[in-house]
């Protein structure tokens, strides 16, 4: 085998391994992953096409479970909710949330706003830490008519 086939052959191998270690960069679903926090609430979400509408005349919160991937360098969420309102009444209202394993503990940032309404828009939320044995989830207030299409992180 001559030396130029050699080195293609272990450029190759290396290129192949190192896309087998690396870890998925991100993930989305839809919005049909999620549920109400209150289970009186559940039923007023309805599943449109994967999004979750609140059908309700109030405000109700909807949680978005986040499937983490443990690891030690796998401990940090930056996640971005689409959603939809028509108005400020249906206005959707997103924080990021991790739950600690051990001791219950939680922490997250503030809840951050549709930036505008009448078009589906993304609320981006500032990254969110987790222990790599604990879990996180994103948590949305949803007015009356708005939806929640889909989270990326």
């Amino acid at each position: 085998m001559n030396r130029i086939v050699k080195s293609a052959l272990i450029a190759a191998s290396a290129v192949a391994l190192a896309a087998v270690a690396l870890p998925a960069s991100a993930r989305s679903t839809v919005a049909f992953i999620g549920r109400a926090q209150n289970p009186a609430d559940a039923g007023c979400f309805g599943e449109w096409y994967g999004s979750m509408v609140n059908n309700c005349s109030s405000e109700k919160l909807l949680i978005l479970p986040l499937v983490m991937d443990p690891g030690p360098f796998n401990n940090w969420a930056n996640v971005t909710v689409t959603a939809y309102g028509t108005n400020s009444a249906s206005n959707v209202r997103c924080a990021t949330i991790g739950v600690d394993r051990a001791t219950g503990g939680i922490w997250g940032d503030a809840y951050r706003n549709l930036p505008a309404f009448g078009s589906r828009q993304d609320i981006v939320l500032p990254g969110t830490f987790y222990n790599p044995d604990s879990t996180a989830y994103a948590a949305c207030f949803v007015g009356p008519g708005g939806q929640v299409n889909q989270v990326r992180y």
